[in-house]
């Protein structure tokens, strides 16, 4: 997860700024909580996606892609700063059934009341880190902050209090697997932005402009086709609740599900 580009928003206005990018309501964002959330372009066509994390009442974290010329051609009207946290930041993605075990194993404090997309500080191996309940896999997980100089100590860390449990390095590769069986999908990777969300996963919240903010707005959400030249995944052509459903309308025939057997496991 370190090479995601990591940005924070502060001052003033940081809440109203924010709350101006993206469609779901940052007023309702406490300290120590984080979102999941889109965000578009002026036409209401979502560009990106991302983490959304709230550290305090006037500073927010943005883990996505790089965003700080979007930020600035935004800024106008607003009294908020930018910074760059790309390279103070390794993100160390702990996933899996049995990651709460090896957390607090690592870090000699249990988590289990760590709710989904909270936050909290915690230390391991003498470093502070920032700990997210959250992860891009559908699996149990979290995701660890750690200030560069300490990267490898808080990877060892982990690694040997992660052996009795079985703990192995993954790569991106894998967690492409997992987060799409999982049906958690990119913009400008699985599909194209024009596209909104051909599988429907975001639609509580495809923007609609409203008096000067992005809004929710429940409909529109599934294009009438896949755009042309792109074909979704055997995933989104599963049954839902009960009936057939082919979203796409380009889906062909269903390739066979990898096995979670087979996959290594944290």
């Amino acid at each position: 997860m370190s090479p995601l580009a990591k940005h924070s928003i502060t001052g003033p206005d940081a809440e109203r700024f924010v709350d101006y990018l993206i469609p779901r309501d940052a007023t309702r964002l406490a300290p120590g909580q984080a979102y999941f959330t889109p965000w578009c372009n002026e036409d209401g066509v979502q560009v990106g996606d991302g983490i959304v994390m709230r550290l305090e009442r006037d500073r927010f974290v943005f883990s996505a892609d790089r965003m700080m010329r979007w930020f600035a051609r935004h800024a106008p009207g607003f009294d908020v700063e930018f910074e760059d946290l790309t390279d103070d930041f390794g993100i160390l993605a702990l996933q899996g059934p049995l990651s709460r075990n090896v957390l607090a194993s690592a870090s000699g404090e249990d988590h289990a009341d760590l709710r989904f997309s909270r936050l909290r500080r915690t230390t391991i191996a003498g470093v502070e880190v920032l700990l997210s309940r959250q992860g891009f896999t559908g699996e149990l997980g979290f995701e660890l902050w750690v200030p560069r100089a300490a990267a490898t100590t808080v990877w060892d860390a982990v690694f040997e209090a992660g052996a009795a449990f079985g703990l192995v390095a993954a790569g991106l590769h894998a967690a492409d697997v997992a987060r799409i069986e999982a049906g958690m999908v990119i913009p400008g990777y699985d599909y194209t932005p024009a596209a909104i969300d051909p599988t429907g996963s975001l639609r509580s919240t495809p923007p609609v402009r409203r008096s000067g903010r992005w809004r929710s707005h429940t409909g529109d959400v599934r294009p009438a086709r896949t755009p042309p030249g792109r074909r979704l995944p055997s995933r989104w052509c599963r049954r839902t609740s009960g009936r057939a459903r082919n979203w796409s309308r380009g889906c062909r025939r269903r390739a066979p599900r990898a096995s979670r057997r087979s996959w290594p496991r944290a």
